[in-house]
């Protein structure tokens, strides 16, 4: 049975005609590809949910075109095209976090770590900035700007990243890692933020609790 999620079509320069997010749930019962972690009505459910930019631009050609553009200036075949499609639904649905994107790329296209960084970056950069942040589309949703954590010397909110004096978009940050320490008397304890120009900040605080609360908050953020 397949699902009526829009985005359904290939374009010609693509091929096929094959659906997006339409797999047989008698051969793919779990998920619409092999090692995804969502029904297919988890997907419907995340897309009736989604805002209407969303869904607007998910129906459109222009997003299709644009996917298959990065598909051919990365040099993807016909099914890892179809695969980037599908995976980057997930991404415009919240149900894939921006942090996570690279790696299901490379799990799924059978990419190498590098080439599926670079590939996400440009896909991050097409779906967030050029067609659901550009200046067309509708407003922030409501709550964008609600502070997730906030100190003398950092912020996080759902739309931004600010260290010091420098403001980052959430849509330019590639990954977060895992808190760390150095030291035993006195430690100190840091994340370390990749941004999607390759970047990567380092924020430090002598307290833990300070750098997993930062952490938490860039976190819930990426997965908006």
């Amino acid at each position: 049975m397949a699902l009526s999620v829009p985005l359904s079509r290939f374009t010609p320069r693509v091929g096929g005609g094959s659906a997006f997010f339409v797999r047989p749930l008698d051969t793919q019962p779990k998920h619409t590809m092999a090692n995804y972690e969502h029904t297919q009505e988890e997907i419907q459910e995340a897309y009736s949910k989604a805002p209407a930019h969303v869904q607007e631009a998910m129906a459109s050609e222009q997003m299709l075109e644009v996917l298959a553009s990065i598909g051919q200036k990365h040099e993807l075949d016909e099914d890892q095209t179809r695969a980037l499609i599908d995976t980057s639904g997930l991404l415009m649905l919240g149900l894939t976090p921006k942090d996570r994107y690279a790696g299901q790329l490379e799990e799924q296209l059978g990419l190498d770590s590098a080439a599926a960084r670079a590939l996400s970056v440009d896909v991050i950069s097409a779906i967030f900035e050029r067609i659901l942040g550009g200046s067309s589309s509708p407003p922030p949703l409501p709550g964008r700007s609600q502070v997730l954590y906030e100190d003398e010397r950092c912020r996080v909110t759902y739309a931004t990243l600010e260290v010091g004096p420098t403001t980052y978009p959430i849509n330019k940050v590639a990954s977060v890692m895992s808190p760390m320490k150095i030291g035993w008397l006195s430690p100190t304890h840091w994340i370390t933020v990749a941004l999607t120009n390759g970047e990567e900040l380092r924020i430090e605080r002598k307290k833990q609790e300070e750098v997993q609360s930062i952490y938490v908050a860039l976190r819930k953020a990426l997965a908006v």
